[in-house]
């Protein structure tokens, strides 16, 4: 055990989906269910939906700080992961945002934002890649 578990990420190299995948998840799942309550028209409850952002909030800075302890190479974490997540995070804002608005009067005009925001986002978000 003591000599496979540092190489094994060389042999399970063609899973890599699947961890990025379990990531994605985690870190869409509280705005997923935001949507999900704001589509069903749900009253905004501090207690649950507070609880909805604390979750997004956490696991962002969670994976932050792990990626950034695990990728010491070149600065990476400085040059590339925190402007990234400087990026998710106003991304997610915005998300947000945007949902708890639409339900007023004129706030359908802000539906067309969140579409426009994800390919934005994602095109920022490619400028930190490497």
């Amino acid at each position: 055990m003591y000599k496979t578990l540092p190489s094994i990420h060389l042999k399970l190299s063609w899973l890599w989906y699947l961890p990025a995948l379990f990531i994605d998840f985690m870190l869409t799942y509280p705005l997923l269910r935001w949507s999900i309550r704001r589509s069903k028209r749900i009253p905004y409850d501090p207690l649950i939906d507070t609880g909805i952002i604390a979750h997004q909030m956490i696991t962002l800075a969670v994976w932050g700080c792990i990626c950034y302890f695990l990728v010491t190479k070149d600065y990476y974490g400085r040059d590339y992961l925190i402007p990234a997540l400087g990026v998710l995070t106003m991304a997610m804002v915005c998300f947000y945002s945007f949902q708890l608005i639409i339900p007023y009067e004129s706030g359908y005009h802000y539906a067309i934002w969140i579409k426009f925001l994800g390919p934005l986002a994602s095109i920022c978000l490619n400028n930190y890649k490497t």
